[in-house]
Parts: structure tokens; C-alpha cells; sequence
């Protein structure tokens, strides 16, 4: 198998295929140079497998750690409902937690981790209680070192919408006073809402955050915002065909 990704990390040529929808999963082992046995923290876990972003660090580099949802939907268009039998089967080295993320104790969550983790996703579908929950984990001096921050910025009404562009601002100014880099912004991904005028368009949807106190500069660097509106997740990672035969 050839690679063809920006970056080539010790491990890559044991990867088959990437379960997130924009390449995450290959993104944060990018970052973190194929690292084994790192933890993360999933807010707004979902499926397993499907569309998931922490899978393949489990399953193939031994990460573990905590996924949380309080739902059980499969959250991918034609996705069945999950169960938590489900996670205990398929995601051994993750505590699947039913509740609630904004009225969570992080706190609490967190007393039994080390200060600096690798990898947080925030993914709970509502930016502004998103922006609180990065506030209170901001606050119980836990790190991470890779962020990916859903923001669901693909709708001109969302561009033309006071309270949603604020919103934004603030996370920027948030996140940078807490010292982590915006690396790429508006990551995007095709829209498969039926409702929405951009279906089937490339759309801009996430944000992608790191601590440059942990990462390697000469491996971050390859990765930097491309500037364009939306970002297309094969550009991150070369060229459309991530691997070839």
C-alpha cells in the first residue's frame, strides 16, 4: 500500500480506510506523529464505528478514553440506533457515558488523567453550549493537545446571522487565550440535509485546533490553512485518493 498523505507516520501503512467524515481520525495521528496508546475525550461520540472519529485510534493504535452522547442515534444519514451493548462489543478501551455534556463535572471526569491528553473532539451539535463546555474544561487546567470543534458554518444564513458569527469570534478568541492554534478552519464535508439549499455541496463545518506546546512545528507546518472559504479534506491530506494500491 502506498501513502499519499502530507505526512507519513509510523504506523500508516497498516491503515485501511479513515471512519470519520472528513479525515479526522488521520489527522490527529498526523499531528501526533502515529502515537499509540493516547487518550481522548469524545463529546458527542455517536455510532462506534461509523463516522467516528476515535475507532481507528482504538482499534489500530491502542488509544482509549471517554465518549459521551445523550442519545442513541447512529447520527449518519441511513444510520441505525446504537446501543451501549454495542460500545462495550466493538470499543473495548472506551467508557461509553449516557449524559448530558454541558451539565457535566469535568472536573470530576478528568481527576484520574493526566493534565495534558491528546485528542478532544467537540461534537454536540449546538455551538454556543460547545463554546461553555470548552470553557469549564479550559478551567480544570486539562489540556488537549489536538481539537476538532464542529461549528456547522455551511449555511449563508449562518454567515449572515449576528449571534452566529459572534459566536465564532468568541471561540477564536477563547481557544487563543487559552493558547491553542486555529490550524485549518472551515474543514468541510459533502451536506447530506435534504432540506438545505447546499445539498450535496462541499460545506464548511469544523474547525481543527492544536496546542503548539505538543506538536512537532515541522509537522503542523505541512498542515497550515489553505485560506480557501472551505477546506476540502483531500487537500489536507494531498490529493483525493488518500491510498493507493
Amino acid at each position: 500500500m502506498k501513502t499519499l498523505t502530507k505526512f507519513k507516520f509510523p504506523g500508516i501503512d497498516k491503515i485501511k480506510q479513515s471512519y470519520s467524515q472528513s479525515n479526522q481520525d488521520l489527522f490527529v495521528l498526523s499531528m501526533l506523529n502515529g502515537q499509540t496508546d493516547g487518550v481522548f475525550l469524545e463529546l458527542g461520540g455517536a455510532h462506534p464505528t461509523r463516522h467516528n472519529n476515535t475507532y481507528l485510534l482504538e482499534s489500530s493504535f491502542n488509544w482509549s478514553g471517554i465518549s459521551m452522547d445523550n442519545n442513541m442515534y447512529g447520527g449518519v444519514p441511513g444510520g441505525k440506533d446504537w446501543r451501549p451493548s454495542d460500545w462495550k462489543t466493538q470499543r473495548p478501551n472506551t467508557k461509553l457515558i449516557l449524559d448530558d455534556a454541558l451539565n457535566t463535572d469535568y472536573s470530576k471526569l478528568l481527576k484520574d488523567y493526566d493534565k495534558q491528553l491528546d485528542y478532544l473532539q467537540l461534537d454536540i451539535d449546538c455551538n454556543v453550549a460547545q463554546l461553555e463546555i470548552m470553557k469549564k474544561i479550559i478551567k480544570t487546567g486539562h489540556r488537549f493537545s489536538v481539537i476538532t470543534f464542529e461549528t456547522d458554518f455551511y449555511s449563508l444564513s449562518y454567515e449572515n446571522d449576528t449571534e452566529y458569527v459572534n459566536n465564532k469570534k468568541e471561540v477564536k478568541e477563547v481557544f487563543e487565550a487559552a493558547g491553542y492554534k486555529l490550524l485549518v478552519e472551515n474543514v468541510g464535508v459533502k451536506n447530506g440535509m435534504t432540506e438545505e439549499s447546499s445539498y450535496g455541496q462541499l460545506v464548511p463545518f469544523e474547525d481543527w485546533w492544536i496546542d503548539v506546546s505538543a506538536i512537532d512545528k515541522d509537522i503542523y507546518s505541512l498542515f497550515e490553512d489553505t485560506g480557501n472559504a472551505v477546506v476540502e479534506p483531500d487537500y489536507i491530506f494531498k490529493c483525493k485518493q488518500w491510498f493507493e494500491e
